[in-house]
């Protein structure tokens, strides 16, 4: 598989909020969003969860969106989709950017709310206008597959273009795989590369993977198979589980890397966990031909 357009949510707890976007919160609740930013910091998510509730209801956005974050992956609190849609509408309602962005994104995967691209989009919008990057890649990967509006690709480049111009390095890589494609830009494998090469720089692992496609077939860069297995590794290690398959097909096949099968068999199990259909059908087929890497 190439050239993987996603849309993506920002899961960053442990941040200080420097500048107050679109409110002004009392200086307790500032201070209570602080306290739970170090608390979570040192790992205790419970009293973290109890300080930004303080301070969401004190009116910071910001301490409504940390406590959706924490709602959203259960910790320290009970895991639940639907708490963290509340919160996150919260924040959104309140001028926090972000918010409104991993609001869409449970709107675009049906998690706590019932499942709606063209809300999704209203609120990728939203946060793109507000200064979001990640609402503005998001915004594009959805014009990208015509999901909650018009299918355009012209409207999608110049999303993701604009989701780089702030840095976001899943717009780095959606950007890239258009130009990879040769949708609503001019095709350019080199253009590809050095996008891809930003988003994995910037810790996206999507990236990372899809420049190791391009290392592995030759395509805008030079042609290596050690290059790409170490982007590959980087992908798998990012959470990537097409990354872990890929990584995994060069250790059987003995490209990049020493011939390992039983390497292989590790990572296609890393992959096959997160339901890589892909992978899967590789461990079944490697334990059928040499049942002993698979012990």
């Amino acid at each position: 598989m190439r050239g993987k357009i996603l849309v993506g949510v920002l899961s960053v707890i442990f941040f200080l909020a420097t500048v107050e976007v679109g409110n002004v919160f009392a200086s307790d609740a500032e201070e209570w969003f602080e306290k739970g930013v170090a608390a979570a910091r040192a790992g205790n998510y419970k009293k973290a969860a109890s300080l930004y509730k303080k301070a969401c209801d004190g009116g910071c956005a910001e301490g409504c969106y940390n406590l959706g974050l924490l709602d959203k992956n259960g910790l320290g609190v009970n895991q639940s989709y639907a708490k963290a849609a509340s919160l996150f509408k919260k924040a959104c309602d309140g001028g926090y950017a972000l918010g409104c962005s991993n609001l869409g994104f449970l709107y675009v995967k049906g998690l706590g709310v019932n499942q709606n691209y063209t809300k999704a989009a209203s609120l990728f919008k939203k946060a793109c206008d507000g200064g979001c990057a990640l609402g503005c890649s998001n915004l594009g990967a959805l014009y990208d597959n015509g999901l909650g509006v018009n299918q355009s690709y012209t409207k999608a480049a110049s999303l993701f273009k604009k989701a780089c111009d702030g840095g976001c390095a899943e717009g780095y890589s959606n950007l890239g795989v258009l130009y990879e494609k040769g949708l609503g830009v001019n095709q350019s494998y080199t253009k590809a590369a050095s996008l891809y090469k930003k988003a994995c720089d910037g810790g996206y692992a999507g990236g990372c993977y899809n420049l190791g496609l391009l290392y592995e077939k030759g395509l805008g860069v030079n042609q290596s198979y050690a290059k790409a297995a170490s982007l590959y590794k980087k992908a798998c290690d990012g959470g990537d589980a097409e990354g872990c398959n890929n990584f995994g097909i060069l250790y059987v096949k003995g490209l990049g890397v020493p011939l390992n099968k039983i390497k292989a068999y590790q990572y296609w199990m890393k992959a096959a966990k997160q339901g890589n259909a892909n992978a899967q059908y590789n461990l079944d087929r490697l334990c059928k031909e040499s049942p002993w890497a698979c012990k």
